[in-house]
């Protein structure tokens, strides 16, 4: 009995990281796109974890929220700025660029 609840639990946290590695992928490829569409660069092709709890969902589910951060490069290659996008599950709920004029708050 001991070794199968082990084994849940091992089978259990491995789905969590290989689930959590799919969302950042997912996070790492809008945060390229916005910054190609904004002709700037993505500094280290990635994204850090900054936050993950439970949320909602609009049906109701509960479902990780994971918030995520990056820097990228201005149009004029000089300029480190951030961005950050949140995630509720597999769906990006906003993702904000900081531009030199404005805040961009790209949902695509």
């Amino acid at each position: 009995m001991g070794n199968l609840l082990l084994f849940i639990g091992f089978a259990a946290l491995i789905a969590f990281w290989l689930d959590g590695m799919s969302v950042r992928e997912r996070a790492v490829r809008a945060a390229r796109n916005a910054c190609q569409r904004n002709e700037s660069l993505l500094l280290d092709q990635t994204v850090a974890l900054e936050h993950l709890r439970l949320r909602r969902d609009s049906a109701g589910r509960m479902r990780f929220q994971r918030s995520y951060s990056f820097e990228f490069l201005s149009d004029d290659g000089e300029v480190r700025r951030s961005g950050s996008i949140l995630l509720l599950g597999r769906r990006i709920e906003n993702l904000t660029l900081e531009l030199p004029s404005h805040t961009l708050y790209d949902l695509d």
